[in-house]
């Protein structure tokens, strides 16, 4: 997906994923910079959502957050 992205280049859109210090879990971070998710229109996402249910231990949980201070997390 990251290969996808980097070819795509949206604008838009600040992604990372993280593997938690369990070895299994993952923590998806998406900053977008409007409300349209570039993620929606990519076949490689829409891949990996189809079958995610079936990876799961349990279900995540998404959340919307604000960032309240940071240090060079994010471009000025």
């Amino acid at each position: 997906m990251l290969a996808e992205l980097a070819t795509q280049n949206p604008e838009r859109l600040r992604y990372a994923a993280f593997r938690l210090d369990d070895g299994v879990s993952l923590l998806h971070v998406a900053v977008l910079d409007d409300n349209e998710n570039p993620l929606s229109r990519s076949a490689v996402f829409g891949a990996f959502q189809s079958a995610i249910t079936n990876r799961w231990a349990e279900r995540p949980r998404p959340a919307v957050a604000t960032v309240k201070g940071s240090y060079r997390l994010w471009p000025e």
